[in-house]
């Protein structure tokens, strides 16, 4: 910038050749460089005026110098508000219409896909976009309309993926191991080359996979580094090993191709998309694979602070489009799957109101300042407090009543045979 405070910026072009034999014979191609960047761009016209389709042209570059400032923009407004963005997708398109005279970009249409970490709530997401794009040098600069329509995905679990986070999955492994177990034992083919472990967290789960199925190799893929890092340190080795991937994008990585074994368990609750995350696993599976999956879905309670928890936990999960309760939705996608339904039982899991309250007040720890809640502290105090004065309790002097039942849909899926 210069001492009057304006930014200045060059660009050359480069074009020979002759237009000696009219305007439907000469080159459209030429080439352009920003100074002082040495790589040039090689520019053509729209082929709809005779140019090349395989160099840029400028309504082109135009529509990507709008893409490409509203990315810097966001980035920058995402990283000043702690924003964890990991990834951003546009999808942008420039109109112009040969009716409107003088001929013009009339709009950019702008339709990222911003790819987030977890605990942040699509409206603040959204504002943060709005935000940017006011800030946009290049959209500020534009005499035609330029329309931002982001799609947000917010990795991980709503329930974070801290060390709270890390200590509520390893104590929700303790609890339903034991349910998980026999289902695998029962529908894991006799022989497994390959295991994949959906949204491994911290590792437990993989661990039993591991054990269960007796695979050569067993993967554990999460969108975590923090799980992801605690779940080598304390599983790595003996076959088992830990990969960061959206278990939502499919394919998965290469060293992750037709697996025997898919297993997930109470990762569903945290998907929108029930039936895209079915179909797109079972294309996973090799033509002898099992998809098994564990889901709730139901939870009893006669306790009132359970109550009061689990009230709150199903309104932070549909903020995201997803449920506390997605088992019976998926009983019945299951059927009309591009699957063989091997399995769909209901397994009660009833867990002693001590040992729900601890799980429960680890999860409260974790999501408890999620702004999707908007709840007065006080009151999250007080369900705080009423969960560890139930988990201080003696399990024995409780009561049936004062348990925690899951009903547990499990299903085993193959691919249909063609």
């Amino acid at each position: 910038m210069s001492e009057d405070g304006v930014h200045r910026y060059w660009a050359r072009c480069h074009w020979e050749g002759s237009t000696g034999a009219g305007y439907d014979a000469y080159d459209r191609a030429h080439r352009g460089v920003v100074v002082p960047a040495r790589n040039p761009i090689d520019l053509s016209s729209d082929p709809a005026f005779l140019g090349d389709s395989q160099r840029c042209n400028p309504e082109q570059l135009l529509v990507l110098a709008a893409s490409s400032c509203q990315l810097l923009s966001f980035l920058a407004v995402a990283a000043r508000a702690r924003i964890d963005v990991r990834g951003y997708d546009d999808e942008a398109e420039g109109v112009m219409p040969e009716s409107v005279k003088p001929v013009r970009l009339t709009a950019i249409r702008l339709r990222p896909t911003i790819t987030v970490g977890s605990g942040h709530s699509p409206e603040r997401l959204a504002h943060l976009v709005e935000v940017a794009h006011r800030e946009c040098y290049i959209a500020n600069s534009l005499a035609c309309e330029v329309a931002v329509e982001p799609t947000f995905r917010v990795l991980g679990y709503a329930f974070g993926d801290n060390e709270v986070a890390r200590q509520r999955l390893t104590l929700l492994a303790e609890v339903f191991n034991p349910s998980s177990r026999p289902l695998l034992v029962e529908h894991a083919p006799p022989r497994v080359r390959l295991a994949v472990d959906l949204g491994c967290g911290p590792g437990a789960t993989t661990c039993l996979v591991a054990e269960v199925t007796a695979a050569e190799r067993t993967v554990g893929l999460d969108s975590s580094l923090s799980f992801l890092a605690a779940a080598r340190a304390a599983y790595a080795g003996g076959g088992k090993e830990f990969i960061e991937h959206d278990v939502t994008r499919t394919p998965f990585p290469a060293p992750v191709s037709a697996a025997d074994v898919i297993f997930a368990r109470f990762l569903l609750a945290h998907l929108p998309d029930l039936a895209g995350a079915l179909s797109a696993w079972l294309a996973q599976l090799s033509p002898l694979g099992v998809l098994v999956l564990e889901e709730t879905e139901t939870i009893e309670t006669a306790n009132p602070v359970f109550r009061r928890y689990l009230a709150l936990a199903e309104k932070l999960l549909a903020t995201r489009g997803a449920t506390l309760h997605p088992g019976a939705a998926l009983a019945k996608l299951a059927t009309s799957a591009p699957a063989r339904v091997l399995a769909s039982q209901i397994r009660q899991v009833d867990v002693p109101a001590d040992r729900a309250a601890e799980l429960f007040a680890l999860n409260l720890a974790a999501w408890r300042s999620d702004p999707a809640l908007e709840k007065a502290p006080q009151e999250l105090d007080r369900l705080a407090g009423d969960l560890d004065e139930l988990r201080m309790t003696d399990s024995g002097t409780t009561g049936l009543g004062q348990q925690v039942s899951w009903h547990l849909r499990q299903l085993a899926l193959a691919p249909a045979v063609e």
